[in-house]
């Protein structure tokens, strides 16, 4: 019985190894456009890691930009270096991420070239109100890509991968490489986020608002409020939407 056995288990394995033989060749027929492709994959080459203190003179760039020509960031006056260098070691020393997105590839082996490009978007997490306040549980979440490679799928890349590491229910869309460098991390991060904020200044006559919304419900999150003229940049009113996004982080023996 188990030498007719073993004798049918071998024939069938010889026919699968036919068919498979047959149908290799038809893969050379499968058009190219059938070919899965990941829709969060970018338009550019990038990478993704964890921001370094050398990096933020590449995000301060970014972020001048945007400083100089938009409503988007708060100040009237140039940011430092060390206010960046702040930033940065603020939201290390909270244990939230700070991730960039680096022009270029990963080896094959998933090391970074010896000669890096440059940052072409930032995204991290700060907290809402500190570490140590009833807001604890609560992060804020800003995300600036450098000018010529907007609307190329790197914002996408960086709020996936922020989202991982901010949310243990979410689930990873993909389609770039995340260079770890033996950094411990894990889905929802070193700490134990509830909500996560995400607040968008708009001017009247910002066309892009509609969109920037859409693009967040995507992520799920939701509309929670408008601040209506409550700044004044570049001559014009300056408004404030309000994103929130809840995580699957469960907060216990609380009430209400």
């Amino acid at each position: 019985m188990n030498h007719h056995v073993s004798s049918l288990n071998k024939s069938l394995n010889k026919r699968a190894k036919r068919q498979l033989y047959v149908s290799l060749p038809e893969l050379e027929k499968v058009p190219l456009e059938e070919v899965y492709v990941n829709p969060n994959q970018p338009k550019v080459k990038i990478y993704l890691r964890y921001a370094r203190r050398s990096d933020m003179s590449g995000c301060l760039q970014i972020y001048e930009h945007f400083r100089k020509e938009t409503v988007v960031a708060p100040e009237m006056g140039v940011v430092t270096p060390s206010e960046m260098l702040a930033t940065y070691d603020d939201v290390a020393s909270n244990k939230l991420p700070f991730l960039v997105a680096v022009e270029g590839q990963l080896g094959s082996h998933g090391r970074e070239p010896r000669s890096v490009g440059k940052v072409v978007g930032y995204a991290f997490a700060e907290d809402f109100a500190g570490s140590y306040t009833a807001y604890c549980y609560t992060a804020e979440i800003q995300i600036f890509i450098h000018p010529e490679f907007l609307h190329k799928g790197v914002g996408k890349c960086l709020m996936d991968m922020l989202l991982l590491l901010l949310d243990p229910a979410h689930v990873q869309r993909g389609g770039y490489r995340f260079l770890s460098e033996g950094s411990e991390w894990c889905a929802g991060g070193k700490r134990v986020i509830s909500k996560v904020i995400c607040n968008i200044p708009f001017a009247k006559d910002d066309a892009e608002i509609g969109w920037k919304k859409d693009w967040l419900v995507n992520w799920e999150f939701e509309e929670v409020g408008r601040l209506v003229k409550v700044g004044v940049k570049h001559m014009k009113w300056v408004s404030v939407l309000q994103m929130l996004r809840t995580t699957g982080s469960r907060i216990y023996n609380v009430s209400g």
